[in-house]
């Protein structure tokens, strides 16, 4: 009965190859114990693998790619790992500005949280509290500046359009007329503003403007659907003038 081919980790008791170099059929093999890393390493083509059983084409495979999968297996566990640590990381630095928040008590402590905290959207929150605070105390140059720091740790919520109104508003009482407008004018042009603080600043900006240009933002308005109680507005003006 014929033997089936053997693979290399089933041979026993073979004899120490010698130096010749010894030319297989489809194969080169390179047997030296005495020679380099690179001499002693074999090149096996598939068509040699075909009489091999299974688990001697899995035992090649696996001598030839080992290294490649352990480092592929170690590099992805690697990007997992560094990625939820980063999210555990964010959440628990979250939680702890979330607890100082609760500890504010008065305006000096909602300052200092405020500048602490500056990347966080609660410091927005904070700055806009005594935003709100200075603004209805007639310290408009001072709300001005809280609006400012608002807008800024607040970008890319809804929140931001109410801070750069109160924003434009704080300019204008401050005698800041054109800063005021200019304000005013990028909420008009910002097609993400919240609708309400969209059709607020479209309205005071027509009504600041209406000789250079301002009836037409007003006639817009009035035909938007979505501007409530601002689209009434701007009709009652333009019904006047």
């Amino acid at each position: 009965m014929k033997n089936k081919a053997r693979g290399p980790h089933q041979a026993k008791n073979k004899p120490i190859p010698t130096d010749d170099v010894i030319l297989g059929q489809g194969a080169v093999q390179v047997a030296n114990p005495r020679g380099t890393p690179d001499e002693r390493k074999s090149m096996v083509l598939n068509k040699d693998l075909k009489d091999l059983e299974f688990e001697d084409k899995v035992w090649l495979w696996w001598r030839d790619n080992k290294n490649f999968v352990i480092f592929t297996v170690f590099v992805a566990f690697a990007i997992i790992i560094g990625v939820q640590g980063w999210r555990w990381f964010e959440n628990q630095q979250t939680i702890a500005v979330q607890k100082a928040y609760l500890t504010v008590t008065d305006n000096d402590s909602l300052l200092a949280f405020a500048q602490e905290n500056a990347s966080s959207p609660l410091a927005g929150v904070a700055a806009l509290r005594l935003a709100d605070e200075a603004y209805d105390a007639g310290n408009f140059v001072q709300s001005a500046d809280f609006y400012a720091k608002a807008s800024e740790s607040l970008a890319n919520t809804t929140m931001f359009s109410r801070a750069r109104l109160g924003l434009a508003f704080a300019l204008l009482n401050a005698d800041k007329i054109e800063e005021g407008k200019k304000a005013l004018q990028e909420i008009v042009n910002d097609k993400t503003a919240h609708r309400a603080f969209h059709a607020q600043a479209s309205y005071h900006l027509g009504v600041l403007t209406f000789d250079e240009g301002g009836k037409e933002i007003l006639s817009n308005l009035q035909a938007d659907e979505t501007a409530g109680v601002w689209a009434s507005m701007a009709e009652q003006f333009l019904s006047v003038r």
